[in-house]
């Protein structure tokens, strides 16, 4: 059955569903997976699934079969989105930054336009596609973080939703084991500036960044399709943060003072970027300051909490050298002024590089008078070596750090939390 005609079927269903357990009465289901795809179908089926999709593999009556289940939902998407003519598509990926631009773009936009974004963690490019078909006639952008791991799943993202428009926020060390090193992340990464060039769409480039510069180079961007942004253009001052008021402020001529909600001077290119997407469609400068105010981080990206008396600076939602070892520099220099802790948890996906880049963060944190240290996970056990400034504490396991400090509060003023997802350091707040 060609995509055509599954689309039409899929227009006369209450939405897609990729999971036979949470399908409702009246949606298409898709069963990804030849391992139990019978069973899963049934399932699907019992739920009311006006139509279920399976691998060919699949032998239960009333159901569509397909070679690939999983490009089928790929296709799905594309074919809805280029049913829209008015939707435009911004990709935004890289190392650090991309969810923090992402949601100051759907800010920014949203005082203009119907915006739809990737929805919390769910930056996969399964995940986009289901927000590409949650779009219809009156969304105006699509606003979609793209989490890439390796060199080529870039091409999945770009089949399933067609993006008009791409940022990369930075390249850096992330998911290198995935990536194969640092070469493979800027390749990986530039595959969605060579798909937008040569559909003949826009970026929207740092052009600080000479590795952005050259990336897009590399990959055929010209310079009549791209915008470019950057500190030097927009000759923004950046205001010195303190423990009084942690958060990015910022003056830019023509805008004024913009008061940010994001912690860390870093978030001034995801910023800046916000600025000029939001002046290349047409968003009033009042609205562009507007928008940039009210958006707040996202759920576990540099909240600032309190708990019981100590503050902590809350990043636990994902960590690599690039964010982490910039994390902990502007952390120091925020709360110069108090007594400093930090709770780090392992970076994750480094593969060969991983003991190196472990040992470089302690050596940082030695460097930047913090008092003490509590480290969780395996890759972090292997620098407990007894040595540097700061006094430091190890554990296998979060949990075995949530019992120490039931006996053993904190005893600084203030503490940095950040670690990979599959850490969870979060949990010993109970977030």
């Amino acid at each position: 059955m060609e995509i055509e005609e599954i689309y039409k079927l899929y227009k006369e269903c209450e939405g897609l569903c990729l999971s036979q357990y949470s399908c409702r009465p009246g949606q298409m289901c898709i069963i990804r997976t030849s391992a139990n795809a019978d069973r899963f179908a049934e399932v699907a089926l019992a739920r009311g699934a006006k139509y279920v999709i399976a691998p060919s593999s699949c032998h239960t009556k009333g159901v569509i079969r397909v070679a690939d289940p999983n490009r089928l939902a790929l296709e799905l998407a594309r074919y809805h989105k280029q049913s829209l003519p008015n939707l435009k598509v911004i990709a935004v990926t890289g190392s650090c930054g991309k969810t923090s631009t992402k949601v100051l773009l759907e800010s920014v936009l949203g005082t203009k336009y119907n915006v739809i974004g990737t929805l919390k963690n769910h930056n996969s490019y399964m995940g986009c596609a289901m927000r590409i078909l949650a779009c219809n006639e009156t969304t105006d952008f699509a606003v979609l973080e793209m989490g890439i791991v390796n060199q080529t799943v870039m091409e999945k993202y770009c089949l399933a939703t067609d993006p008009d428009f791409a940022i990369i926020t930075k390249i850096g060390k992330a998911h290198l084991r995935g990536f194969g090193g640092e070469e493979g992340v800027k390749i990986g990464k530039g595959r969605l500036y060579k798909y937008v060039a040569e559909k003949g769409g826009t970026v929207f480039l740092n052009t600080d960044d000479r590795i952005l510069v050259e990336l897009a180079k590399t990959y055929g961007v010209k310079k009549k399709t791209t915008v470019p942004y950057s500190r030097s253009i927009s000759k923004v001052e950046i205001f010195p943060a303190d423990s009084d008021n942690p958060y990015l402020k910022v003056n830019i001529p023509g805008l004024g003072d913009i008061q940010t909600n994001f912690v860390g001077e870093y978030n001034t290119d995801n910023v800046l970027a916000a600025i000029a997407v939001g002046k290349h469609f047409g968003v009033s400068d009042g609205d562009i300051v507007k928008g940039i105010g009210a958006c707040k981080p996202e759920w576990l990206r540099s909240q600032i909490l309190d708990w019981k008396g100590l503050t902590v600076v809350l990043d636990t939602f994902n960590s690599n050298p690039t964010s982490c070892f910039t994390s902990l520099r502007c952390f120091a220099d925020t709360y110069k002024d108090k007594r400093k802790a930090v709770i780090l948890g392992d970076m994750q996906e480094l593969g060969e590089w991983s003991d190196g880049l472990h040992r470089e963060l302690i050596d940082l944190v030695d460097s930047l008078g913090i008092e003490t240290a509590y480290l969780v996970g395996p890759e972090l056990l292997k620098t407990n070596d007894g040595k540097g400034k700061a006094k430091k504490y190890y554990f296998s396991r979060v949990m075995q750090l949530a019992e120490f400090l039931k006996e053993n509060p904190v005893a600084e003023d203030v503490a940095l939390v950040k670690g990979s997802r599959r850490i969870g350091l979060e949990r010993v707040f109970k977030v």
